[in-house]
């Protein structure tokens, strides 16, 4: 499966961000603006997506898991011809439980340049 969900520009300037990165899957929830997006890759089988929303919560308080579940839920109610890798990606994503969230500090710099990441939210 390889999904790509563009909905959005998913190019903000994100103000807080949270990543999770194991052998096999990567995910980035981005928040700021109003905005929030979702980014998930993994190398096999070959998963790209990306998802940006309109957001309007704290954006001093964010639970990184409650997050990615809005961000999936809003991927899958935008009725695209994708909608059915939204929901593989959500499986996917639980079978990856718990995810252990880090700061962008901890993500190598290509990404953070790749997220746009690179001042404050870093």
């Amino acid at each position: 499966m390889r999904s790509r969900s563009t909905h959005g520009a998913v190019g903000f300037n994100a103000s807080g961000a949270r990543f999770f990165a194991n052998d096999t899957f990567h995910v980035v929830v981005t928040w700021g603006g109003g905005r929030a997006a979702a980014h998930m890759r993994q190398a096999q089988p070959t998963i790209h997506f990306s998802h940006e929303m309109k957001w309007a919560h704290n954006p001093e308080d964010v639970d990184p898991n409650a997050l990615l579940d809005e961000v999936l839920q809003h991927a899958q109610l935008a009725v695209r011809p994708e909608a059915a890798d939204h929901l593989a990606v959500q499986e996917l994503r639980n079978q990856h439980e718990p995810l252990d969230w880090y700061p962008p500090t901890a993500m190598p710099a290509r990404d953070r340049a790749r997220y746009g990441l690179m001042g404050d939210a870093a």
